[in-house]
C-alpha cells in the first residue's frame, strides 16, 4: 500500500521527466485501491482466524477420543 502511495507521488515527476507530459493518478483511485486492500486484509485475517479456531476443536476432539480408545496391551 506504501509502495502504490509513492508511486502516485512520483508519477507526474516522472513521466514529465521521461515523456513531457504530466500523468497523474486520480485521489479517487488511490482511494479505491487503499480501501479495498484494506478490505481483503481484513477479510482474509477473519478468515484465518475461522479455520484456525476450527483446527484447534478438532485437534482437541481428536485428543479426547485418544484418550477414552481402549489401549493395546503388550505381548
Amino acid at each position: 500500500m506504501l509502495t502504490f502511495v509513492g508511486v502516485k507521488m512520483l508519477t507526474p515527476e516522472l513521466s514529465h521527466w521521461l515523456t513531457g507530459v504530466t500523468c497523474k493518478i486520480p485521489i479517487n483511485v488511490l482511494l479505491t485501491v487503499i480501501a479495498g486492500t484494506l478490505i481483503v486484509a481484513i477479510m482474509a485475517s477473519l478468515m484465518c482466524e475461522r479455520m484456525l479456531a476450527g483446527h484447534a476443536a478438532q485437534l482437541e476432539e481428536t485428543e479426547a477420543l485418544a484418550d477414552t480408545a481402549p489401549q493395546a496391551i503388550p505381548d
